[in-house]
């Protein structure tokens, strides 16, 4: 999505590596078209079943796709998986200020399958439940038949306008594994939109608004 650090550089290099595995995919003339029109591009480019995201400044656990995918596979009925997240603050030993890593709260029952709209009901009750777009494990064809992701939405909220289309779609497996690391940083979109007054994760603001309205 038109990055300018050298992540480009190394995703290319990772992808002739291992081309049988690793497609590496830019817009014309590397520019920037935001979240939602670049991850519709790797959707529409994926050959495989399922679909994971997982965004530069975030890692997967492990453990984290052979257990989700052992899930899906053991509930053939279900669109998705998803599980706990941990917010990721000590990758910066030098920011002691900052609080302990911690898990995020899931707020509903695990080990069970929900049935549409119980989850975006529950979510729209309580807005800091909602999943992470890393924790989550999905069902290719499910994603492409809700349409993917709405390029109206580009920056905030554009993963929870995708997720409340995937848990209308079919049952959503929520298990309680932790599978993947969030990174707390300064320099992230959804804290540059905070201290821009633009967002927030549990308030009232202006790009909760435009998702309300899309819903």
């Amino acid at each position: 999505d038109g990055s300018t650090d050298g992540s480009s550089a190394l995703a290319r290099d990772y992808a002739r590596g291992r081309p049988d595995r690793i497609r590496y995919l830019e817009h014309a003339g590397h520019a920037n078209r935001g979240k939602s029109t670049s991850r519709n591009l790797g959707l529409a480019e994926a050959r495989g079943e399922l679909l994971a995201f997982l965004d530069a400044d975030d890692i997967f656990l492990p453990d984290k796709l052979t257990r989700q995918v052992g899930l899906l596979q053991d509930q053939a009925d279900t669109v998705m998986v998803y599980g706990n997240t941990e917010y990721w603050v000590s990758w910066d030993p030098d920011r002691s200020v900052w609080r302990r890593d911690r898990l995020g709260r899931l707020g509903v029952a695990t080990g069970r399958i929900c049935q549409p709209p119980l989850l975006l009901e529950a979510w729209l009750r309580q807005p800091g439940i909602v999943p992470c777009i890393c924790a989550l494990l999905a069902r290719r064809a499910t994603a492409v038949a809700c349409g993917g992701f709405d390029e109206s939405i580009q920056d905030m909220y554009e993963d929870q306008v995708f997720l409340a289309k995937m848990v209308l779609a079919g049952p959503v497996l929520v298990e309680p594994g932790c599978g993947e690391r969030y990174r707390q940083h300064a320099g992230s979109t959804s804290a540059r939109a905070i201290e821009d007054q633009r967002y927030h994760p549990t308030r009232p603001n202006v790009s909760r608004r435009a998702f309300l309205q899309w819903l």
